[in-house]
């Protein structure tokens, strides 16, 4: 394979929310989608009495709300852009922090609403935005209703890996690093290129991993995109 050699885009999310992203690179680079975890609903209950208003840290969190609550009356503050239109999309007026989960915190807390705040939320989570929020003088509690379950390493995964070609994995979240070098694991690489949607992500892959990685500008899909654009060959 010569120098000059197309990258392949390896994709590494849950199949509906890769499928999503990858659209944003129709016809500019060939998509390998290779899922490392799935969303697993958890049973939940949800107890609404006292909560004044949601927040949400995930697009999956506010598709299990719809599934769990027909409730739509209540303000849902989320942690982005692509949350906050899922939570429109549902029906839910949403107000969106356009950032980390410490933003979120700084605008809830600047928006101060009356009641509860019911942060739903996945097994592993970014930050803890519960504790935040107690700390600034708001009542506050999670819940978690899905579960992000590690798939066996998938043999598009391999292929991309093993093959001859730059790889560009984009990592959406600390623990997408993680399985992302699990299932790596010894595998060499050189010409591998890792945009993170955060600082945060790249601290969480393995030092030998930090290298490769490339962090987005700001915290959100469309500066992840522009930094998997950089890597792509025009």
């Amino acid at each position: 394979m010569p120098d000059n050699a197309a990258p392949l885009l390896l994709l590494t999310r849950p199949t509906q929310v890769a499928e999503r992203f990858a659209a944003r690179f129709d016809g500019q680079i060939e998509v390998v989608i290779a899922p490392l975890q799935e969303i697993v609903p958890l049973k939940a209950t949800l107890n609404l009495a006292g909560v004044g208003a949601l927040a949400f840290t995930s697009g999956h969190a506010v598709e299990r709300f719809a599934t769990l609550s027909a409730r739509r009356d209540m303000l849902a503050f989320c942690v982005g852009d692509r949350t906050a239109e899922v939570a429109q999309d549902i029906g839910l007026a949403a107000k969106s922090a356009a950032g980390t989960v410490d933003d979120l915190a700084a605008l809830i807390l600047a928006t101060a609403p009356k009641g509860e705040i019911l942060h739903l939320h996945g097994q592993h989570l970014r930050g803890d935005l519960t504790s935040a929020l107690q700390q600034g003088g708001l009542a506050a509690r999670g819940l978690a209703v899905y579960a992000q379950t590690p798939c066996p390493t998938p043999p598009a995964f391999i292929a991309a890996i093993t093959s001859p070609r730059p790889i560009i994995a984009p990592l959406f979240s600390p623990r997408s690093a993680e399985l992302f070098a699990q299932a790596l694991g010894e595998t060499p690489v050189d010409r591998l290129v890792l945009p993170c949607l955060s600082p945060a992500i790249r601290a969480a892959l393995p030092s030998h991993l930090q290298a490769f990685a490339d962090p987005a500008a700001t915290p959100d899909a469309e500066a992840l995109a522009a930094a998997i654009s950089r890597h792509i060959s025009p």
